[in-house]
């Protein structure tokens, strides 16, 4: 059984370079697809319900 897709965790924010190298090395020898995948966490938007006070009416 050879593997068809090759599925590389890329850190955002580490060396990447070494991961890719070696999944491309394994991709060539088993004639795999080599798919990068990466992730970040985005934080959801703030949404602020400001209520101001009413102008008394003399």
């Amino acid at each position: 059984m050879g593997y068809k897709s090759i599925v590389l965790n890329l850190d955002i924010d580490g060396m990447v370079a070494p991961v890719v190298k070696l999944g491309v090395d394994l991709a060539q020898r088993f004639d795999a697809r080599l798919i990068g995948l990466s992730a970040a966490d985005v934080p959801p938007p703030v949404v602020v319900k400001v209520e101001w006070p009413s102008k008394a009416r003399a």
